[in-house]
């Protein structure tokens, strides 16, 4: 028994060795770092993520992507649909520092969005990080507060020898190649001065090119209303350079008289304008530039007339000057009522800039907090999950032999005596001196050093106990061949015949056993026996220990 226990034990031993060299000795850690936003709103999305990898770590094992929409929903989260033109590129290492970066194939429109990145390696599982981000709209402070603009007045054959750049990144004038939705109270102006990154194209020259290639995002043709939620496509920069000549400016003017407003500032002037002398003249844009457009006079002047004609010409003039004092008039009235509105307007930009503000301090806030990496569990649960279930797995294997050992000690011995009261004797005092005598019986009388009639006995026993009757016949018809007066094997075949419902046949057997046995024999056997077939032949052990006495005197 101390052989197969310390078997088992060797082999439990071992297993737990093997699982400890097999678990990985250190678990490398695996995580999301800071986010870097370098775009703005309506362009495209540029930014980089830096990754929390090991040194040790093999950079191409890591995947990096964008969460699925059931991810997101699973996190409470909506998935923005302008995050289907955004894409991750594969993970690069540069100076001791992992990182992937964002792109889009598109403008994002959107002023807030959530990107939840999505980062698997086998072996360590799949980490998800949320990064909110809040795009800065393109900054407006200039629009708020126009500059008056100093133009020198020169011929269009001067002015024709004057051009913008033709660099090749005049492709590149605009900050982006479409615009939208127009918003309530934006203007065609303002969207110009939005749409362009320097001077080298003037804001009338946008406006006007603009007009040009989106006719059906205007109201009614008419340049100075934009319908909302239309989009502008930014033309390209041989189409604005176009646009710069006198007769372009002249034609912008009379756009957007058209509602009574004035003519904004370019680089042409008009040709009563430009057959005056070259002196350098300061021309203000807006309202004042419209203003000294609408007090030109066209028409002819003589000096020579008479004094009836000069009268009908003064009374013509007064004519003339006093429509042109009403339209200034009309013209101030409206410029009153712009500039409180622009006064309400820049109160709402200052709410919206302070909120803004607040949101930028959250958001930065949020960022620099830092991000609690989970460190991974050790080996040691592991090791010590698989040390307990080796010692229980040898305990069970130990346990399992030690049973196998007690039952084969137990079939080889003799079963346990009769009771007093079950004793086939009628007198107390022989019955305990037959009970000392049979425990210095030996096991089997016919050759007890017999170990194959042992083993021959024991599978008996253990087909009976099977119910494979026909296998225990056999078997004890090999027994009663090489032993024919082994008491075991007859109560065996005894209790076969019990089992198999053949009763005279097991009584005929009981019979002769008790007939042809000596007293010594007869207790032996009726140890043999098994309690329910003694019980079934003989009633209550008591009298059944008289009645067999008395039979076999």
């Amino acid at each position: 028994m101390s052989a197969v226990t310390g078997r088992y034990t060797g082999v439990g031993l071992l297993t737990m060795v093997l699982v400890f060299f097999l678990l990985p000795a250190t678990a490398a850690a695996l995580g999301f770092g800071a986010l870097t936003l370098n775009s703005h709103l309506n362009e495209p999305l540029q930014a980089e993520v830096t990754l929390l990898v090991g040194q040790s770590e093999a950079i191409d094992q890591v995947r990096v992507e964008l969460a699925s929409e059931a991810e997101y929903r699973q996190m409470g989260l909506n998935r923005h649909p302008d995050l289907a033109r955004v894409k991750v590129t594969r993970p690069t290492r540069q100076a001791n520092r992992a990182s992937v970066k964002l792109y889009s194939v598109g403008t994002i429109h959107a002023p807030m969005l959530s990107v939840v990145l999505k980062a698997t390696k086998s072996g360590r599982g799949t980490y998800f990080r949320n990064y909110p981000l809040l795009f800065d709209a393109v900054e407006t402070a200039d629009l708020l507060q126009p500059r008056p603009q100093l133009i020198p007045l020169r011929s269009d054959a001067g002015m024709a020898t004057v051009s913008p750049s033709t660099a090749a990144d005049d492709e590149n004038w605009a900050r982006i190649m479409r615009y939208g939705p127009i918003r309530p109270g934006e203007s065609l102006g303002r969207v110009a001065q939005r749409l362009r990154k320097d001077k080298r194209f003037s804001n009338n020259q946008v406006m006007l090119a603009l007009y040009d290639d989106n006719r059906q995002a205007f109201v009614d043709s008419n340049i100075n209303q934009l319908k909302e939620g239309a989009w502008l496509d930014v033309p390209a920069s041989e189409v604005v350079r176009r646009h710069a000549d006198s007769a372009s400016m002249q034609r912008l003017s009379v756009l957007l008289r058209q509602t009574g407003e004035g003519v904004v500032s370019g680089s042409a002037q008009s040709p009563q304008t430009a057959a005056q002398p070259t002196v350098q003249q300061a021309v203000v844009t807006g309202a004042e530039q419209s203003a000294d457009q609408a007090l030109q006079y066209s028409g002819k002047i003589s000096l020579n007339r008479a004094s009836e004609q000069q009268d009908t010409g003064a009374a013509a003039r007064d004519d003339a000057l006093t429509s042109i004092h009403s339209e200034l008039m009309a013209g101030k009235l409206q410029m009153s009522d712009l500039g409180k509105s622009v006064a309400g307007l820049n109160t709402s930009v200052e709410l919206i800039q302070q909120d803004i503000r607040m949101l930028k301090h959250d958001v930065s806030a949020i960022r620099n907090r830092p991000q609690v990496v989970a460190a991974e569990p050790t080996a040691g649960w592991q090791v010590a999950l698989y040390m307990l279930l080796a010692g229980m797995v040898g305990l069970l294997i130990g346990a399992v032999a030690m049973r196998k050992r007690a039952s084969s000690a137990a079939m080889v011995a003799s079963p346990p005596s009769i009771a007093t009261s079950h004793a086939p004797h009628p007198e107390p005092v022989v019955v305990t001196e037959a009970v000392n005598k049979t425990t210095t019986l030996p096991t089997e009388k016919p050759g007890s050093g017999d170990d194959e009639l042992i083993q021959l006995l024991n599978k008996v026993e253990e087909r009976i106990g099977r119910c494979d009757y026909e296998e225990a016949s056999r078997l004890l018809d090999v027994v009663d061949a090489r032993a024919p007066v082994s008491l075991r094997g007859a109560a065996l075949r005894a209790q076969l015949y019990h089992e198999t419902d053949r009763g005279e046949q097991r009584d005929a057997l009981i019979n002769q056993i008790s007939e042809s046995s000596d007293k010594d024999g007869w207790q032996r056997f009726c140890q043999l026996l098994p309690t329910n077939v003694w019980n079934a032949c003989f009633g209550e052990p008591v009298s059944t220990a008289h009645g067999a006495d008395s039979g076999k005197g």
